[in-house]
């Protein structure tokens, strides 16, 4: 009977332990087939990746998308341990494929594609062995609909088993003599053994037994038995083994030790267990390491490829206590950001500062002193001298962090605003010059003489009309600035077209006689010139507004009393080459006037130019500085866009990396709290173990000690970054929403607010009054946020030493639907009012945990996006005023 007992109680004490080894392997097994489909995830969300497989969808033949696709996968399988990858059709057929193209696929792979396109989830193949294959494989089938939504496209990945999963079933059993995992899986009537044995050689998937073998515990398993068992396994060995389920799969699990090992007797068993749960602690260590290294490489990988796509350099930089400085990280922006690499720099900021432009050192340094003495966010314009751009425009937005040394380090961005400096300082110059002309035909004190006269007159109306005037008159005409360019003509004379203007000589003669008779004309006065080509010329100056902007002229004729000497004439055609026949014809056709005729229509063409000045002068070069006026906006509008472009990849970028960094931070939280939970299991066997005082003392030191601090930090530094990264997903969530204005009850909207805060507000001893409310048009979920924020700080942040009184009123004011939450606390800080709105600042609240500080910034980023605005006043009651302005649903003033 004593040894009955004995050998249950045996029995018992292998079963447990065989149940507990078979709970771990099921868990890691399920976080191996996870790792490997979130790994196909990843690799189908990059950018690149999505670019190239859009450019393939347009055109199968694009040669640079398939190259750069093909690329991309051999990086990925070598980082990741696949044998190769490839896209698929919806019928399977290999499109391209990098890594080794198969010489067969899997029977299976249609139905895994079939699969992938009902879920849209990444399916996980069976273990297959080809003929002629050494080691099985497993396929992994993921849908590219998130690239290419045009086209049924596959991403096709292949693994081997030996590298991972294999050493993953076997870790355990290094220390025992008999111990063994096994995986089974069904084939028709016959059972088949998925891995590696550890007494027949090359078993997997070439091992077969039937599956109505019933003393076979592998047998069992597939038939459905779950729990311990005994019986005879491959080798005909009396075993006693946990079977059940793989979940998820066809496959069983089998978790065996030889039934006389588990007899040998007490003391060897507390041994054995012994030894297995110090194996099992290494073994859990180990697949610890691995997942979470691979989770962590993962992460990096991804952080890396997306601030590499960053316009800029993202980067860290450390300030020590005694003045040294480096950019612990950075991204590949570095290089275009100050032409230096970030290995440069990884030890020593000093290249970066040599390249900062001069003059702006000092403030620089003052800066970043000023925000690591504050914690404040670092917020900078600056200029930089770089080798090869020369003189460019950065900005930095930075955020500080204590180090537990005394020193800083900074978690920021810094992005190239150049061509955003210089369109400004294009736009500046702009609009200064159109003020310029404003200023100068508005203005009495302006200087018309700086103005060009082709800006002043209507130069095409002049135009028409002097060749009118001289189909009336016949008398040559023309307008000239200052300068003496001809703006305006009309008759000019063959002598002059054809013969003067064109010999360089008596050109020279014409552009003397205009720039004789355009210096200094007093107002007033016409001034006639005999000029050297033999004709009369005469000019009166153009006033506009006291200045003396132009010249008008009549030429190329002869007054009656002017001497013809006709010998002369053709002395000159002979001096200059003209066919003297001619030029003496052109000279007859130069017309003859009277100098009273020419005085009055000079008169005359001088009162019309003075009409036509005092008319158009303001009002036809006004439309045209409006013009301008109007471009200037256009080129503000276009910056504008330009920045709010930026915004929106920023905006983009924030989303990506929140959204895409917190996959591998919930597999490192979910592993850390399964690892905890098994210590306790590993804790217990311990204590069961009989183990020498020595050894018990070091393994409850690891278990009891060590361990849970390491995982302690692991689990509290994940959530302070899965707290980080919820609030920058709130933020890029803010600028990607979808408004929708319409007209808001703001009255009720406010009151089923307050009923869905009232055990908070009750709980606080708390009253919140709402007044009349007036009507406004904006987008109702983003304003209930704005307003539930609001309310919720008014709570939070409440003066316990005195009942809260919230008080809610509004009105309409010039257009405008103006709200006003005002709260008895304890009021804010003057020296907080501005930075309220920054992101992320937390100011100072005694006795109050700061939230994340990003509440306030996104009831602005709210009322702005709804076309309104936010402020905060002190309430003379004491307390704070938060002013929240909206479009009016009425559209009209009252109060």
């Amino acid at each position: 009977m004593a040894h009955r007992q004995h050998q249950a109680s045996l029995r018992a004490e292998a079963a447990k332990m065989l149940l507990s080894i078979e709970q771990i392997k099921l868990e890691q097994l399920q976080l191996w087939r996870e790792d490997r489909a979130n790994s196909a995830l990843s690799l189908l969300d990059g950018h690149k990746i999505a670019g190239y497989l859009r450019a393939l969808t347009a055109d199968p033949s694009d040669k640079k998308a398939a190259d750069g696709l093909r690329a991309r996968l051999r990086t990925f399988i070598e980082r990741n341990g696949y044998q190769f990858a490839a896209m698929a059709g919806l019928d399977g057929k290999l499109l391209f494929s990098t890594g080794g193209k198969p010489e067969k696929m899997c029977p299976g792979v249609t139905s895994l594609i079939a699969k992938a396109k009902a879920s849209g989830l990444p399916q996980l193949g069976d273990f297959y062995l080809h003929p002629g294959e050494t080691t099985p494989h497993i396929d992994i089938v993921a849908p590219a609909v998130r690239a290419a939504p045009v086209r049924d496209l596959y991403l096709l990945l292949r693994l081997d088993p030996a590298n991972f999963l294999y050493p993953l079933l076997q870790a355990w059993s290094a220390k025992g003599a008999t111990g063994e995992i096994l995986l089974v899986g069904r084939d028709g009537d016959e059972l088949v053994f998925l891995n590696d044995l550890r007494h027949v050689k090359d078993a997997a998937m070439r091992l077969r037994r039937p599956l109505t073998a019933e003393a076979l515990p592998a047998a069992m398993g597939l038939r459905g038995k779950n729990g311990v068992v005994e019986g005879l396994d491959y080798r005909g060995v009396p075993v006693l083994a946990a079977v059940g389920p793989v979940p998820g799969t066809n496959w069983a699990m089998v978790t065996k030790l030889d039934r006389d090992e588990v007899m040998k007797g007490t003391g060897t068993l507390a041994v054995l267990l012994a030894l297995l749960v110090l194996s099992l602690l290494v073994a859990i260590g180990s697949v610890a390491f691995v997942l979470f290294r691979g989770q962590v490489e993962k992460a990096e990988e991804m952080l890396a490829r997306l601030t590499d796509q960053v316009p800029g350099v993202v980067y860290q930089y450390r300030l020590y206590p005694d003045g040294r400085s480096c950019f612990p990280y950075a991204s590949s922006g570095m290089e275009m950001i100050y032409e230096v690499t970030p290995e440069e720099v990884r030890e020593d900021a000093t290249p970066v500062f040599g390249r900062l432009h001069p003059d702006d050192l000092k403030s620089t340094g003052e800066a970043i002193a000023a925000s690591g003495r504050d914690l404040s966010i670092f917020h900078l314009e600056f200029r930089v001298v770089l080798p090869k751009q020369g003189l460019r425009w950065r900005l930095c937005d930075a955020r500080p962090e204590r180090l537990p040394d005394g020193g800083t380090l900074w978690h920021g961005i810094i992005t190239d605003i150049t061509d955003r400096k210089l369109a400004e300082e294009a736009l500046r110059k702009s609009e200064n010059a159109v003020r310029n002309k404003l200023n100068a035909i508005m203005s009495p004190e302006g200087d018309i003489g700086s103005i060009p006269l082709e800006d002043i007159f209507d130069i095409p109306a002049l135009q028409r009309m002097m060749d009118d005037m001289y189909q009336l008159t016949r008398i040559t005409s023309a307008i000239l600035d200052i300068n003496g360019k001809v703006l305006v003509a009309s008759g000019w004379q063959d002598i002059c077209t054809k013969f003067h203007r064109v010999n360089p000589e008596t050109c020279r003669h014409c552009l003397e006689s205009d720039t004789i008779l355009s210096r200094d004309i007093p107002p007033g006065e016409v001034r006639s010139y005999f000029c050297k080509n033999n004709m009369r010329d005469v000019a009166t100056p153009l006033i506009v507004g006291g200045a003396h902007v132009g010249n008008f002229f009549l030429g190329q004729f002869l007054y009656e009393d002017d001497p013809r000497d006709i010998e002369k004439v053709r002395e000159q055609a002979r001096r200059y080459g003209f066919d003297e026949e001619e030029y003496l014809a052109a000279y007859d056709r130069i017309p003859v006037f009277s100098r009273r005729n020419v005085e009055v229509l000079i008169s005359f063409y001088r009162q019309v130019s003075e009409l036509i000045s005092t008319l158009s002068y303001g009002k036809i070069k006004l439309a045209r500085a409006l013009a301008q006026s109007r471009q200037a906006e256009l080129e503000k509008e276009n910056l504008n866009k330009a920045l709010a472009a930026k915004n929106k990849e920023m905006e983009n970028f924030l989303y990506i990396t929140t959204h895409d960094l917190r996959s591998p931070l919930v597999n490192i939280q979910g592993f850390s709290q399964n690892i905890q939970r098994d210590l306790a299991e590993i804790r217990a066997a311990l204590a069961e173990a009989g183990l020498p005082e020595a050894r018990k003392e070091r393994t409850q030191k690891l278990s009891e000690e060590k361990v849970p601090e390491a995982l302690g930090f692991v689990l509290e530094s994940s959530a302070k970054m899965d707290m980080l990264l919820s609030a920058l997903l709130k933020v890029s969530r803010l600028g990607r929403q979808e408004l929708k204005p319409e007209p808001l009850e703001m009255g009720a909207m406010l009151a089923r607010l307050v009923d869905t805060m009232i055990f908070q507000v009750r709980e606080a001893g708390a009253e919140i009054k709402i007044g009349p409310l007036p009507l406004c048009r904006a987008d109702a979920a983003s304003v209930s946020q704005l307003f539930s924020n609001l309310l919720d700080n008014a709570v939070k942040y409440r003066d316990p030493a005195r009942k809260l009184v919230v008080e809610i009123s509004g009105e309409t004011r010039g257009g405008r639907a103006v709200y006003r939450v005002a709260d008895n606390g304890p009021g804010i800080a003057a020296a907080d009012l501005e930075r309220l709105w920054d992101v992320f600042y937390k100011p100072a609240r005694a006795g109050k945990k700061s939230g994340e500080g990003i509440g306030l910034p996104m009831c602005r980023r709210i009322a702005e996006r709804n076309s309104g605005g936010i402020r905060v006043e002190a309430n003379p009651g004491g307390g704070s005023v938060f002013v929240v302005e909206l479009p009016s649903a009425q559209g009209t003033e009252g109060t």
